[in-house]
This record gives C-alpha cells, sequence and structure tokens, in this order.
C-alpha cells in the first residue's frame, strides 16, 4: 500500500461524520450556516414522546481527541496491486482480498466498498500486557496549531496530545487512542444485522467494554464470553486461566438471534396444550406438570418453573 498525503475538500473535525447522519435524517436541525440548532431537535424528542435522561457518565483519557480526527480523517494511502503475486496460477481466478498496510488505512479503504455491508467481524487487537510489544505508534504530522483547529481543543492541550502521540507508550490511555478509530470504523462497515466478537485479556477488557458501549451502544451489548485458555499446572494462589470475547450488534433487535431456547421447552408447551384442551384446572394442571417433569430428564432450570399462569394458562 503506497502512502500519499491527501486533501480533504471539506473541513474535518472529530465529529464530521456523525453530523453528516444529523444533517442526512434531521435537515430541519441546522440554519444556513450549517449550525446545529439543539432546540430543533429537542423539539423533536419531546414531539415524539422520547424518554430523554438527564444521567449519564462516559470514558475519557488522553488521546481521546485524537482518536477522533483519526476515525474521522479522510484515506491518506493509495492501494497498489501486487501484479507478480495475482498473475500466478493459483492466483488467477481467486476472489480473496489480501491488503498488507496499516490497518486502519485498509479498514477506511474496505468502508469505500463494504460499508454497512459485512455480517461479522472478528478482531484480535493488541493485548496490552506489557510483554507483548505493543506501544502507540503514529506517523501522522499534525501540527500543535493544526491539530488544536480540527479537535477543537486550545493550543496547550494539543501539545499535550501531540507529545503523547510521540512517546511510544504502551498506557491504557495509548490502546483506547490505538482500538478507537479501528473501533468506529469497524461498525460502519456493519450490517444492520451484523455483529462483532473481539477477543482480550484482563489487561483491557474492563476499559474495552466500555469503550464498546460508546461506540455501540450499550443495548447492544450481547454478552462477554469467558473461555479458559490454558489448564493451570501448580500456579501459585489464583490462576490466570481466562481470556475474554465482548460480542456486540449493530442493532439490539438482533439479540433474539442470540437467545437459545432450553431443551424440552417445546415439549412441555405442547403437554400444557394438552391439559387446556381437555379443560383440566389450574391446580390439577400444576401437580400433572410435576409428574411429567419427574418423568423427563430436563434440566433443573426448566423443572423450577411449575406454576401456571391463571389467565393464559402458560408456564411461569
Amino acid at each position: 500500500m503506497k502512502t500519499e498525503q491527501t486533501l480533504p475538500t471539506e473541513k474535518i473535525t472529530p465529529n464530521s461524520e456523525q453530523l453528516a447522519v444529523l444533517k442526512n435524517n434531521f435537515p430541519q436541525c441546522f440554519d444556513k450556516q450549517g449550525k446545529f440548532l439543539v432546540s430543533k431537535l429537542q423539539e423533536i424528542l419531546q414531539a415524539d414522546g422520547v424518554d430523554v435522561s438527564r444521567e449519564s457518565y462516559s470514558l475519557n483519557w488522553l488521546g481521546k481527541s485524537y482518536a477522533r480526527v483519526l476515525a474521522n480523517e479522510p484515506i491518506r494511502t493509495m492501494l497498489s496491486e501486487d501484479i507478480e503475486h495475482n498473475q500466478q496460477e493459483q492466483n488467477k481466478n481467486s476472489h480473496n482480498l489480501l491488503i498488507q498496510g496499516d490497518n486502519l488505512e485498509v479498514l477506511k479503504h474496505l468502508k469505500g466498498a463494504y460499508s454497512e455491508k459485512i455480517k461479522m467481524i472478528y478482531i484480535d487487537p493488541p493485548y496490552n500486557t506489557g510483554s507483548d510489544g505493543f506501544v502507540y505508534q503514529d506517523d501522522r504530522s499534525f501540527t500543535p496549531e493544526q491539530f488544536a483547529a480540527l479537535a477543537g481543543v486550545d493550543l496547550e492541550e494539543a501539545k499535550r496530545v501531540l507529545d503523547f502521540t510521540q512517546s511510544n507508550a504502551n498506557s491504557h490511555s495509548a490502546w483506547l487512542t490505538f482500538i478507537y478509530p479501528r473501533l468506529y470504523i469497524a461498525k460502519q462497515l456493519l450490517k444492520d444485522d451484523g455483529v462483532i466478537f473481539i477477543s482480550i485479556d484482563e489487561n483491557e477488557q474492563s476499559q474495552l467494554k466500555f469503550l464498546c458501549d460508546e461506540i455501540f451502544g450499550e443495548s447492544n451489548f450481547i454478552e462477554c464470553i469467558t473461555w479458559n485458555k490454558r489448564i493451570p499446572k501448580n500456579d501459585k494462589g489464583i490462576g490466570n486461566i481466562h481470556e475474554y470475547i465482548l460480542v456486540y450488534t449493530k442493532n439490539s433487535t438482533e439479540k433474539k438471534e442470540f437467545i437459545m431456547p432450553k431443551h424440552g421447552l417445546d415439549d412441555i408447551y405442547e403437554y400444557i396444550d394438552k391439559l387446556k384442551r381437555d379443560n383440566i384446572d389450574i391446580k390439577e394442571s400444576e401437580k400433572q406438570l410435576k409428574k411429567f417433569y419427574k418423568k423427563q430428564s430436563y434440566d433443573r432450570g426448566i423443572t423450577l418453573y411449575n406454576n401456571l399462569d391463571d389467565v393464559r394458562h402458560e408456564v411461569a
């Protein structure tokens, strides 16, 4: 991948794409100078009866303003075909795509062709263990004045952030600055029913959860899967044997796809329907249901539900 500095056609800010979404969906909330009218949006929310919470919290770190600029910055590179590789006989008819280069730039290239078209993404970022070699590195060359204007921060803060990005740090702030724009663009690649899986260990798991809640939305969190990465052998004290996979959907309506019905539930509902058809009263039906459980080998999590609803005559 060849690096080539490009000039944006319009001013890029940490919120360029978010503002574009608002302008596209709520043009009435902007005046003719392009200034956002908060009161107009509040009128829309009130008219639709949307519940607005005044309680919130956020994740902040040194470098967040820089990460947001990177997420909105235009592509700085061009893709170059590996002609020799593609002309090899085994590759001539391949439909696979392999791009080598800075992964943030690669994601931005993919966004051009695959925006909102990806069903599933799995990423395995650096864990920032302290011994995995992760340090934040960046070859961008903003001046303090340029960055202050882009990020909407004062000159002193701009200098502090730029010094931080050039310090080869491996702190939590450095890791968050690295991962934020990559996850932000990954979300843009997902289809409405898309899902993302992110591997991590205990070093950045809590920071990653907060960040994903901000990017994907807390309501779109599915689960934090815990798995054993090794079998403990002669560990002194509590053994470090776990890693994690955070799962988020693009749209919370897709959560139902991750709900697995318990084994035997269909049989139980069928039996209850039979009791209803036979006009068995509630108390007697509950007795019959308990007897039915004893004959089966259902998980205890199901057999605990042995009371029937008086109205719907359903298991409750």
